[in-house]
């Protein structure tokens, strides 16, 4: 009933939270649809991670991975001393330390039978964020016509609209003094 969308990269947050637009208002209708959530690893790994690995069994996760760097020269450096407590990050990149993180926390949630599914980046372009955003219409589109809801228009929110509309207009044109 909750979908994750945890991408590894701040870059992706934006596309995250589109994301969980695309499918609350495409899919949340007639007492239908699950529950978007935009989770950014590493970060949120720490935050839900224990929630979906011995919570309530209702969490799919998405992760969305750049690929693994090529070696521990990979990005920013971590600091070479200072670390004697954390000699397992010694010499080695802020880039390393998170494709580590990425790929303990998926095989932690295989190893669990928490449902996952991953998505790995070549490269962060204007190539694979179009294939991305596609993607994820069309798998919008496609859920729709499964579960049976159109993924156009949200009906729902048009009440929430309007009153606005209303207290915005009627705080320009307020009632005069002694009237209702």
């Amino acid at each position: 009933s909750v979908q994750v969308l945890m991408p590894y990269g701040d870059r992706l947050a934006p596309l995250a939270r589109w994301w969980c637009q695309l499918w609350g208002e495409s899919l949340g209708k007639r007492g239908l649809g699950s529950t978007p959530l935009a989770a950014a690893g590493a970060g949120d790994q720490h935050s839900q991670l224990q929630l979906w690995l011995a919570g309530a069994r209702r969490h799919m996760i998405t992760v969305i991975a750049p690929i693994a760097p090529s070696g521990p020269n990979d990005g920013l450096p971590l600091p070479s001393s200072g670390l004697a407590r954390l000699g397992w990050l010694e010499g080695g990149s802020l880039g390393a330390l998170f494709a580590a993180e990425c790929e303990a926390t998926c095989e932690s949630l295989a190893a669990a039978g928490v449902p996952l599914r991953r998505l790995v980046l070549e490269r962060l372009d204007a190539r694979a964020m179009g294939a991305l955003f596609a993607h994820f219409m069309i798998e919008t589109l496609l859920v729709a016509g499964a579960i049976g809801v159109c993924p156009f228009g949200q009906p729902a929110v048009e009440g929430g609209k309007r009153r606005a509309r209303e207290k915005l207009a009627a705080a320009r044109h307020p009632p005069a003094a002694g009237g209702p």
